[in-house]
């Protein structure tokens, strides 16, 4: 019974991933969802519309980190992009909205009729 040591069920899992089955199982919004998660530190909030029906050609992105605090919208799109790399070939349309944590719950206070 030597093989049994250590290489039970020990393999592949228990990297935190909570997602059943494959990546390709994801949707596109989904896969991008976790590709910024994994970029983009201190990120509370990302919306991913896909307007196009998930094949990915028009996207709606709203990236909501502590990351972009103190950094100009260019640096902060390319962070996006640079995270998105190998995706941004496949989408035509994408558009990035970027907050701070700040600026996000500002902008919530607005949209909820809090029209100052």
């Amino acid at each position: 019974h030597k093989e049994e040591k250590g290489h039970g069920h020990s393999h592949g899992h228990g990297h935190g991933h909570s997602d059943t089955g494959s990546a390709e199982e994801q949707s596109y919004a989904g896969r991008i969802e976790s590709k910024l998660r994994i970029a983009l530190p201190g990120v509370s909030h990302i919306s991913v519309v896909d307007e196009s029906g998930d094949c990915g050609k028009k996207i709606d992105l709203v990236v909501v980190s502590t990351t972009f605090d103190g950094k100009p919208l260019l640096a902060r799109h390319r962070a996006v992009n640079d995270a998105l790399s190998d995706e941004i070939p496949q989408i035509h349309a994408l558009t990035i909205k970027t907050y701070t944590p700040t600026q996000w719950a500002e902008k919530k206070g607005q949209d909820h009729g809090g029209s100052r």
